[in-house]
């Protein structure tokens, strides 16, 4: 196993995936100034993606949850199928507090809001590209609430992250059929997964989940 000075040492080639141009920028010209660090790929392309992982072109990869015709929690998970050593940075505008979890426990090293400063960034990725997690304070003491059972659970953290991505659909006004679309699972799957988010939230309705979700600022 490689020490932390040897890493440190390695170059990390940068994946990064985020729809938006300004936010790419950002990002590269925070983290390219270290000498060590190189963008290799910026995109949202699956079929990119899945050539640049699988072939060994990338070693770190850097997310937006809100990605284009899918959802961040998908493209998290086919990073680490592709690759489970792959350490993925999550930097997100969704709320540390109600996506950071979530994210970890898909198999992120850190998360990030995109209000972070530069030395945070810079100080995450140092971390991660040297084998360990980045965990901000306020997470940190979350995921610390949680473990000693003393954080009041919200209905919403009662469900898998799979419910949870199809409840936030619905939550928005999308039906059934459209969630099955996106996520490219049957109808039958996502009425199965609506049943369940229903039967834990304690909720009646599809107009209950919307409301919920807009009255809890689940989504921008």
């Amino acid at each position: 196993m490689e020490s932390i000075q040897e890493l440190k040492n390695r170059t990390t080639n940068v994946l990064i995936v985020d729809a938006f141009p300004v936010w790419r920028e950002g990002i590269k010209s925070v983290i390219s100034s270290n000498e060590n660090v190189e963008i290799v790929l910026e995109t949202v392309d699956v079929a990119s993606i899945r050539s640049a992982v699988t072939n060994g072109l990338v070693n770190f990869a850097i997310i937006d949850l809100e990605v284009p015709k899918g959802d961040g929690f998908e493209m998290l998970r086919l990073l680490r199928n592709l690759n489970s050593h792959l350490p993925v940075l999550v930097i997100s505008a969704l709320p540390e507090g109600i996506y950071g979890l979530r994210a970890l426990k898909e198999g992120a090293a850190g998360y990030l809001t995109k209000d972070c400063t530069p030395e945070e960034l810079t100080n995450a990725v140092e971390k991660i590209r040297t084998g360990r997690k980045y965990i901000s304070d306020q997470l940190a003491q979350k995921l610390a609430s949680h473990l000693e059972g003393g954080a009041r659970s919200l209905p919403h953290e009662r469900l898998t992250t799979r419910e949870f991505e199809v409840m936030l659909m619905l939550g928005q006004g999308m039906s059934v059929k459209e969630v099955s679309d996106k996520l490219s699972l049957s109808y039958t799957t996502i009425t199965t997964h609506k049943n369940k988010i229903l039967s834990k939230m304690e909720l009646c309705s599809l107009a209950q989940i919307v409301r919920y979700v807009a009255v809890e600022k689940l989504v921008k």
